[in-house]
């Protein structure tokens, strides 16, 4: 392997942090609910300017219960996923905490990318916060 990037994946209990992953990965989209506990790892091998990579995922859990062990997780990531629920304010509210539990571990030149998620087709709800904070 050429290279090889530790990708973190955080953010609040319920906000899609697995479907992301799994819709990168298995190119599928379940409507089910599955709590995290802990952490998953999961690897790919992508070709990025001609240079054979492999991305290392960490879809780690935002259940309170397990974010005490969770700064091990992110050490040396070099990209973190800041993923909030556009339907829940509280959830990107929180972010700023993500990002600083993230940061003190992570490689100091990580990228951090934040992402709106969980749009629900047709409830003009979902759409109020995100369209606010948008425009």
């Amino acid at each position: 392997m050429d290279k090889n990037f530790k990708i973190c994946v955080v953010g609040d209990l319920r906000v899609g942090k697995s479907c992301l992953v799994n819709r990168f990965f298995k190119k599928s989209f379940s409507h089910d609910y599955i709590c995290t506990r802990g952490m998953v790892l999961s690897s790919k091998t992508v070709i990025i300017s001609g240079v054979k990579t492999e991305l290392n995922i960490w879809d780690v859990s935002g259940e309170e219960l397990f974010q005490t062990n969770n700064s091990e997780n992110y050490k040396n990531a070099v990209g973190v996923l800041l993923v909030y629920d556009i339907t829940k304010l509280k959830s990107y509210e929180n972010i700023l905490k993500w990002y600083s539990d993230v940061s003190i571990q992570a490689n100091p030149s990580a990228v951090f990318i934040l992402v709106g998620n969980k749009r629900i087709e047709g409830c003009e709800a979902s759409n109020s916060f995100h369209s606010s904070f948008i425009y």
